[in-house]
């Protein structure tokens, strides 16, 4: 083995130490940097936390709308159909009342008077009590 004179050791433990400080400074640094990344990455996080809360709400208040407009949809056609109903049964009604309309103006159009046989007069209601049973057939 060769001697190692002592300047040249006290050499090579100061570039060791500084090797080993470069090396430390150069961790510290890279830490440093990545403490920095961290932060901004921390903060990049929050702000996009907010953004996507922020839209997860919007979404939840046009989901209750159109909840709401869904309601109200299924509400009016309910309401559309009983009313459609109301108009059939109506016009049904109409028909039916023009038809009967009809046919007793038939009869009155073809109704003459004409004087009573006597077997008749026997047997038939009296003229106040006929009188009454046509008003009646008349408003009808």
């Amino acid at each position: 083995m060769i001697p190692i004179p002592d300047t040249l050791k006290a050499h090579l433990v100061a570039i060791c130490a500084g090797g080993a400080l470069l090396v430390v400074l150069a961790l510290l640094g890279w830490a440093l940097w990545l403490r920095g990344d961290l932060a901004a990455a921390r903060t990049d996080l929050t702000v996009e936390q907010a953004a996507h809360n922020s839209t997860r709400a919007e979404l939840a208040t046009k989901i209750t709308a159109n909840n709401l407009l869904l309601a109200d949809q299924r509400m009016s056609n309910s309401t559309i159909a009983a009313l459609s109903g109301q108009v059939n049964a109506t016009q049904a009604l109409h028909r039916e009342y023009v038809t009967r309309e009809t046919a007793r103006r038939a009869m009155l159009a073809s109704a003459t008077p004409r004087p009573r046989t006597p077997e008749e007069t026997a047997k038939v209601v009296d003229n106040a009590t006929r009188r009454a049973a046509a008003d009646m057939l008349n408003d009808w």
